[in-house]
């Protein structure tokens, strides 16, 4: 798995954005909906969808970065759950096994060790893929929705994100799109991420997909020159998997890949809240809404300017 991966995977937590398009998959898991049971989520995309769907009580354990509202749109919901889940040692898995969970709701690519223990002490996995487009969230939310016993529920929230969507559709200024770079640590986001289609759906360029980046890449000051975007994107604050920590971004005038570019230079750089911005439930209607909202306001300091 790349580094950029890695850096993704949470918000995405953290976050990682992969090609994996279906919805929730189950293994072990029997076809009836978990109606009454209670469940533990291992990852912020599901936290954000079960406790959408649930009350608090019906879930024994959240991901570690549920209740930090700098990256969990489900933050004050996550704290009446009792316990954190961190399905990464033997340790960490054994103690989600001991809260008797009816299922787990894990990434695809959890690590072998934490999926074998729970299948040889009969604890049913749902998979949840992170989506990389606007429709793969949708069937996200869907998919899981029916497999707890909340089909109608899950698609109200589905309508909801749909409603916003449209809205910012409606509110698009017609004429030349700007281009937007996205940038993190190095990485950006090319065709087949949802960070690019949430580009596009705001009214904005991706010069990433533009220059035929597939998936997320890194960069080189020499190709971020050449791409010359009006804007770079930013979220001020990134997960940490391995130290389960959040941190600031630093400023773009600070890092040297930016530093000498147009956009930096004009002071063409716009902020999104990552709770927003790197979201994989359906919440990330509201990045889009963000992105649009910064762009706008940015053309009219511009226009406004002496």
């Amino acid at each position: 798995m790349r580094p950029a991966f890695a850096l993704m995977l949470l918000l995405l937590a953290s976050m990682a954005l992969t090609t994996l398009e279906a919805g929730p998959r189950t293994s072990d898991v029997p076809a009836p909906a978990l109606v009454n049971d209670r469940l533990v989520s291992t990852n912020l995309p599901a936290d954000e969808i079960l406790l959408s769907l649930l009350p608090p009580e019906r879930l024994l354990a959240v991901s570690a970065f549920a209740t930090d509202g700098r990256i969990s749109n489900v933050a004050e919901l996550a704290r009446h759950v009792p316990a954190k889940a961190r399905p990464g040692s033997a340790a960490d898995v054994e103690r989600l096994v001991a809260l008797a969970p009816a299922a787990v709701v894990l990434f695809p690519f959890a690590r072998p060790e934490a999926r074998g223990l729970l299948a040889r002490c009969s604890v049913p996995v749902i998979e949840l893929p992170v989506a990389s487009s606007l429709a793969a969230v949708e069937e996200s939310v869907r998919s899981l929705g029916t497999r707890v016993g909340e089909a109608a529920h899950a698609e109200l929230l589905v309508d909801e994100m749909e409603r916003r969507l449209r809205h910012v559709d409606a509110e698009r200024s017609p004429g030349e799109r700007p281009s937007v770079l996205y940038f993190m640590r190095g990485y950006t986001a090319g065709r087949g991420t949802l960070l690019n289609e949430m580009i596009e759906r705001a009214g904005a360029r991706n010069v990433a997909a533009e220059a035929g980046i597939e998936g997320h890449a890194r960069l080189d000051a020499e190709r971020i020159l050449a791409m010359d975007p009006d804007y770079i994107l930013l979220a001020p604050w990134r997960a940490d998997a391995r130290r389960r920590d959040v941190g600031p971004e630093p400023r773009a005038a600070h890092d040297p890949l930016l530093a000498r570019t147009r956009a930096v230079r004009g002071g063409h750089v716009i902020f999104v809240a990552p709770r927003h911005l790197m979201s994989t439930s359906h919440f990330v209607a509201l990045g889009v809404e963000d992105i649009a909202q910064q762009l706008r306001r940015a053309r009219v300091a511009e226009q406004s300017a002496p």
